[in-house]
Parts: structure tokens; sequence; C-alpha cells
């Protein structure tokens, strides 16, 4: 396996996990009181966006040739870990 696969390999699980993670927070949001239930809902979606950004840094990854992941992979792998930093963050504080 080449980096570029194990990468993307390993984006995929951790794009799995972020998924369920998400929806796991929405059941619990959907039992909070009412008053939280504002900020649940926006936490989520902020969660949902950062995950929509990883799906996207992902699908470049994947439609690059073998030759372009050079060139891309300083910034796959720093676009990455912000939206990992920021989702990390987010559930701190749910």
């Amino acid at each position: 396996m080449t980096e570029r696969e194990d990468c993307i390999e390993k984006a995929r699980a951790h794009l799995a996990d972020w998924t369920a993670e998400i929806e796991a927070m929405e059941a619990r949001m959907n039992q909070a009181p009412d008053a939280a239930k504002v900020y649940y809902a926006k936490t989520l979606t902020f969660m949902r966006q950062r995950r929509d950004d990883a799906e996207a840094e992902l699908a470049k990854v994947q439609s690059a040739d073998e030759g372009a992941w050079p060139a891309i992979q300083a910034d796959f792998h720093e676009a990455w870990e912000e939206i990992a930093s920021a989702i990390r963050d987010t559930r701190s504080r749910f």
C-alpha cells in the first residue's frame, strides 16, 4: 500500500468515526432540555460542516493521481489537522 492509499484509508476511518459521533450527539441533543437544544443544534451544524470539509479534502486526494500526491500531501495534512482540531474542540464542549 502506498503512503497516499494509507492516508486515504485512515481518512475514511476518521470520517466514519466522526459521522457516528455526530449521530450519537444528535441523539443526546434530542433528549436535552429545550434550552440546551439550540446550542447543541449549532454545535452539530458546525461539526457537520467540518466533516463535509474533510470529505472535500479527501475527494481531492482521491481524484489526484499518484504523481500529484507529493505536491498536495502537505496541504492535505494541514487541512485535515485543522478540521480534526475543530472537531476535537467542539467535542470537548458538547
